[in-house]
């Protein structure tokens, strides 16, 4: 499945920490399809997808991805 963080308009943020924290994503993750997407992964976690996409599509949202801490991925 896709994922789709920040699709509308407005803001999500997703997100993932500590050594045991795992996202494992089997379709394309999105930051910011539409609006505003935020996605951090801190602290050993672990976030894994087939592709993935930082901003709008269409040109109108922004995503930011942040990767923090020893072995996180």
């Amino acid at each position: 499945e896709n994922a789709l963080i920040g699709l509308s308009l407005g803001s999500n943020e997703v997100t993932v920490t500590g050594q045991d924290s795992q996202w494992l994503n089997t379709g394309d993750l999105n930051l910011g399809s539409h609006g505003n997407g935020v996605l951090r992964v801190e602290a050993g976690g672990f976030v894994s997808s087939s592709l993935g996409y930082i901003g709008g599509v269409s040109g109108n949202g922004t995503g930011e991805a942040t990767i923090t801490g020893s072995g996180s991925q």
